[in-house]
């Protein structure tokens, strides 16, 4: 009866350690690539610099930009 028991067990953990994790609608987590990780942040710090150094419509060269 314990075997019984045990091999229910084991065949139960067996089968939620294999099924697939359904954490997103479509069953697939979202997938971002190391690079384009990279490539958002470059472009948020780009963007950031734009905004601190460069003033008005014509994009003039703040007079201090160290």
């Amino acid at each position: 009866m314990k075997k019984k028991y045990t091999t229910y067990f084991c065949m139960l953990l067996l089968l939620f350690a294999c099924t697939k994790n359904s954490g997103s609608k479509d069953g697939k987590p979202p997938v971002v690539s190391i690079a384009e990780q990279n490539l958002q942040r470059s472009i948020q710090i780009a963007d950031k610099a734009v905004s601190c150094y460069f003033k008005g419509n014509g994009m003039a060269m703040a007079r201090y930009y160290n």
